[in-house]
């Protein structure tokens, strides 16, 4: 979870990363752990996009534009965009 945080704090801290995408490895559990806590504390809306067995993608909506947070299954990554 913290190592999620960290992602998260480095897409989105600067205007130059703005649309910025990072990528991690993460157990998928977690990943999804994190967008559930991710999508609960934001000041914005959220939604899931796509949710399969192996794949979960939800949308956030920030105050400075959007994260888009993806956990794969199959690759073991979690990947995050700022937009």
């Amino acid at each position: 979870m913290l190592r999620y945080a960290a992602l998260l704090t480095v897409c989105c801290a600067s205007p130059a990363l703005a649309q910025d995408t990072v990528q991690d490895t993460m157990r998928f559990d977690a990943c999804v752990e994190s967008q559930q806590t991710t999508a609960a504390t934001a000041q914005g809306s959220s939604s899931v996009t796509l949710d399969t067995p192996d794949t979960r993608t939800v949308d956030v909506q920030l105050p400075d534009g959007a994260v888009t947070i993806t956990c794969s299954r199959n690759t073991g990554q979690v990947t995050v965009t700022h937009r």
